[in-house]
């Protein structure tokens, strides 16, 4: 299913602290994530139908898929997010050059295109301050 990153809809979160809503927090990620679930670390601030890391934050999802999708959108200039799979910059996706999307429109981005589909964990780590985040769609 989509997994929705906004306080409005946002299921199986992880993080040790509860989500603040409308307000810069610090979140801490478990130290073991679950299956199908999600967790933030670092600095963030958590809107009703997005999610806005800072620099140097990271997002973990333990998924289970082949293809994973990400609907994000830059507040102004271009932002970039590395994205590792299992700990490793590899299975890129469309919008993946060599670990690296850089997110320049408000649209669907395709993150990981992996060979399988089987359960792994993403990490995705934020270069700047100015992203949304919406919703995870997997294929």
């Amino acid at each position: 299913p989509e997994l929705y990153l906004g306080f409005g809809r946002i299921d199986n979160f992880a993080s040790l602290e509860k989500i603040t809503k409308n307000t810069p927090s610090a979140y801490t990620a478990p130290a073991n994530l679950a299956n199908n679930n999600l967790a933030f670390e670092g600095n963030w601030t958590v809107m009703e139908e997005y999610a806005n890391p800072q620099k140097g934050a990271i997002l973990l999802l333990n998924f289970e898929s082949k293809e994973v999708f990400l609907v994000m959108r830059t507040k102004d200039e271009p932002a970039r997010v590395k994205v590792y799979v299992d700990d490793k910059l590899q299975y890129f996706g469309e919008d993946n050059v060599n670990g690296v999307v850089t997110v320049d429109s408000d649209r669907l981005y395709k993150l990981v295109n992996l060979p399988f589909p089987g359960r792994y964990t993403l990490r995705i780590e934020f270069e700047d301050n100015n992203i949304e985040l919406y919703a995870f769609t997997f294929g």
